[in-house]
């Protein structure tokens, strides 16, 4: 039995339930264990899984925003509603302590993960805005927001106001070595990761469920995933920690006080 149909409602609408449930189930299996492993390591003393942590919660915040002002009013709408506050409340706290934990990205790899993210920034901000653009010229509406029936679309806002200006600010900032851009750097390419992966993921579940148009492995998913983990990677393995308190992974000789 498709795992879509355990939670059938009357007046719900099928396709915005079903993608949501599943991209929740891939959330489960991908975000979480991610997330676990993070907190475990960071309260070890390591800073560089701190701004892994604080990636997660950037992608909780980003995805359950879809969850509530993007798709059609489910039996899990409270636990949404839950789920975005505690994420957008404990990273708004975190932002403090993480800014302390970075010092410096060696030049090259930091340029190249800043060419990466502009190029990133500049290709959905081109997407979303030639669309919006040819509906002020056709008066048509883009495809991808008819085929959702809500006559909105909540990709175009939060990309358009989130992840476009954090992907095109976040370079200037790497690029000029301010930690700002490191701590950016890493918690977008560990939004990307999570993001594309869950959405690659939740595609087999959909395609399964019965929905047109949805597969295992969408090329494009795949792809953005696997160079955001690299860009992730790049930074935090030539990252130089601050001298800051908890900033640095723990020394092998044990806490100093």
């Amino acid at each position: 039995m498709p795992f879509s149909a355990i939670w059938p409602r009357s007046g719900t609408t099928s396709w915005s339930m079903r993608a949501t449930v599943l991209s929740d189930l891939a959330t489960l299996l991908l975000a979480v264990p991610t997330l676990v492993v993070v907190l475990v390591v960071a309260r070890r003393g390591s800073g560089r899984a701190r701004l892994v942590w604080l990636g997660v919660l950037a992608y909780t915040v980003y995805n359950y925003a879809f969850y509530l002002f993007g798709t059609a009013f489910i039996d899990f709408f409270l636990l949404h509603a839950a789920l975005e506050s505690l994420s957008l409340i404990t990273m708004i706290g975190a932002v403090s302590p993480v800014l302390a934990v970075p010092g410096t990205v060696t030049p090259v790899p930091a340029r190249l993960v800043a060419g990466y993210k502009a190029v990133v920034g500049v290709m959905f901000a081109a997407m979303w805005i030639a669309r919006a653009v040819r509906y002020l010229a056709t008066g048509t509406l883009p495809k991808l927001i008819s085929d959702s029936g809500i006559h909105t679309s909540i990709v175009f806002a939060l990309d358009l106001t989130l992840i476009v200006p954090a992907f095109l600010i976040g370079p200037v900032l790497l690029w000029r070595g301010h930690p700002a851009g490191a701590v950016a750097g890493v918690a977008m390419n560990v939004l990307g990761v999570l993001y594309m992966a869950v959405r690659a993921f939740a595609g087999g579940f959909q395609a399964h469920a019965g929905i047109s148009g949805k597969s295992w492995a969408d090329p494009a998913w795949i792809e953005l995933a696997i160079t955001s983990l690299a860009a992730c990677w790049l930074l935090l393995r030539h990252l130089t920690a601050s001298a800051g308190p908890g900033a640095a992974p723990p020394d092998p000789a044990g806490p100093r006080e």
